[in-house]
């Protein structure tokens, strides 16, 4: 399926954030907010965030897929992280994930940023997905999580 690829824009905003609440208010998240101005805050705290990258996919003028991540200085350069990942639910399984992705890795590339990051969880489909576009898990990493 074909989509072309933008820097994410801060007049984006209200589209993509009508995204992220039809994408994670669906299976295999269920997520549910009190408001939609929760996700509008989070999105725009990501968005001006100095490191901020963010990517969408976008189809006959609609955005149907966002990467929100960050540029993350590293001691031999950069690397991207992706934080948030999402397609419309009614067009996923149809390409548009990994042309968003591949757009991504162009972009990148002329950055000349090596490498993406991201965490996922295991046994539900975004897992498989990642693994399909080339993504691993490196057996000496693990993702911690403590209490403040």
């Amino acid at each position: 399926m074909s989509i072309t690829i933008e820097n994410y824009d801060t007049a984006m905003l209200d589209e993509c954030v009508d995204l992220y609440m039809k994408t994670y208010a669906a299976e295999p998240w269920n997520e549910s907010w009190e408001s939609r101005d929760i996700v509008v805050e989070y999105i725009r705290k990501w968005s001006s965030n100095n490191f901020f990258v963010g990517f969408v996919g976008k189809q006959n003028g609609n955005i149907v897929a966002v990467s929100l991540g960050y540029e993350k200085p590293y001691t031999k350069g950069a690397e991207y992280y992706i934080n948030d990942y999402f397609v419309d639910p009614d067009l996923q399984r149809q390409g548009i994930g990994g042309a968003l992705m591949e757009g991504i890795k162009k972009e990148l590339a002329k950055k000349g940023i090596p490498s993406l990051m991201l965490s996922t969880q295991l046994g539900i489909p975004a897992h498989s997905f990642y693994e399909k576009l080339g993504f691993f898990t490196l057996d000496d990493a693990v993702v911690m999580v403590g209490d403040v």
